[in-house]
């Protein structure tokens, strides 16, 4: 179930890289361990108000990375954990392009 605590919300300047925290995203289960809790990815990051742009960023695992830069060549993430989130271990990186001055 969904901790009642979790916003499941997040801002992030597009200057910035988003670590996903228990405060944003956090469900748990009696009978599992977060370990065993598993998010997938059915729809990648994406804008509400679209004009058009289709990278929208991207969401990263990053366990064996050591520095996290938003230039990084890292590949989308399509499955991970409460654990991951736990430990802060995904991560949202905005796109490299200027997205203007408009939240999104």
């Amino acid at each position: 179930q969904v901790d009642p605590s979790a916003k499941r919300i997040m801002y992030v300047d597009e200057t910035d890289i988003g670590y996903i925290k228990t405060t944003e995203l956090r469900y748990t289960d009696v009978e599992s361990p977060s370990r065993d809790l598993t998010y997938t990815i059915t729809t990648p990051p994406y804008f509400v108000y679209n004009r058009g742009e289709r990278d929208a960023g991207k969401l990263v695992a990053i366990h064996n990375i050591s520095k996290v830069e938003r230039s990084m060549d890292a590949t989308q993430v399509s499955k991970f954990t409460q654990l991951d989130i736990e430990n802060q271990k995904i991560v949202y990186i905005p796109p490299q392009t200027d997205i203007g001055p408009e939240s999104r």
